[in-house]
């Protein structure tokens, strides 16, 4: 890593799957970058190996079903593997069409401990505000556990969330720490404006530095994206504002992914505090029983 603060990073958003499943999400991450670093063969061991060479000392490991009653099978996976990976803090998932997704969750949170739920809503085709989860949500609310959503590269998914679904959820469940992954790219004016009016409500601006700097060495600009804004609004809101690789579906290798993101020309305090000390706290508050510190 090229920069003092990377020996600090905290990576805040990778996903680890059984064979299958990773194996489709690198095969699928080729079928758009042929190019891509991770090799198509990558096991999970291999993607532990790489995440381990980069002496993480935590990172969040994400899943998320693609079918009904895909959900228990992926959540007792995460769950043991965290059992056997240091640094990893496991968060689970529901699909909205499980028999019972309240049970499903109940049973993922407390009784196998994980530290909170995953939806990408574009893969999984849903309204996140759909009343098949409001269950759910209250559980979550209950426990004030956060929950991580995708939300932006609505064109990339051809899939586009309501903005009243996301302020929706915000403002109905207040004491559930929301994590918008992407940072509901490229209309970071919208994040900044939903993040400043919910206190509930981090951004993880995973894939966003690498996006910019892919453009622009293809030549071409961000549509809806005006970059000295972005710099301005994340300087503002860094101390709400976490980063991670996707690894191993990012945008090219931990160091690519880290050179983009120093690329972008952030202060140095909010590039610490994106790479290492937004994730640090709220890793602290909410996933205690994970976090070691550090």
């Amino acid at each position: 890593m090229e920069s003092g603060i990377d020996n600090g990073f905290l990576d805040a958003h990778v996903h680890l799957y059984p064979s299958r499943r990773l194996s489709g999400l690198i095969r699928w991450m080729h079928s758009f970058f042929p190019e891509h670093s991770v090799p198509k063969d990558a096991t999970l061991d291999d993607v532990l190996s790489d995440l381990g060479r980069h002496k993480y000392r935590n990172f969040v490991a994400l899943v998320f079903p693609l079918e009904p009653e895909e959900s228990r099978e992926l959540n007792r996976f995460i769950a043991e593997l965290a059992g056997r990976v240091p640094g990893l803090i496991p968060f689970g998932c529901v699909h909205r069409d499980d028999a019972s997704p309240v049970e499903v969750v109940e049973k993922a949170i407390v009784e196998q401990r994980l530290a909170g739920l995953k939806f990408h809503p574009m893969v999984q085709h849903f309204d996140p505000y759909d009343r098949k989860l409001f269950d759910v949500y209250e559980f979550m609310n209950e426990r004030r556990k956060p929950i991580y959503i995708h939300t932006g590269f609505d064109e990339w998914y051809g899939y586009f969330l309501a903005d009243r679904s996301l302020r929706s959820l915000l403002k109905t469940y207040p004491d559930i720490p929301f994590v918008f992954c992407h940072m509901i790219f490229p209309r970071l004016d919208f994040a900044f404006e939903l993040v400043e009016e919910f206190e509930n409500l981090f951004l993880d601006a995973t894939n966003v530095f690498g996006t910019i700097a892919l453009s622009q060495r293809l030549g071409s600009g961000v549509p809806d994206l005006d970059l000295d804004e972005a710099r301005e609004g994340m300087d503002r809101w860094c101390e709400r504002i976490m980063f991670g690789t996707d690894h191993p579906a990012g945008m090219g290798s931990i160091e690519q992914i880290l050179r983009d993101f120093h690329a972008f020309g952030l202060s140095d305090r909010a590039a610490s505090q994106i790479l290492h000390g937004t994730a640090a706290r709220f890793l602290a508050q909410h996933c205690s029983a994970y976090y070691g510190g550090g």
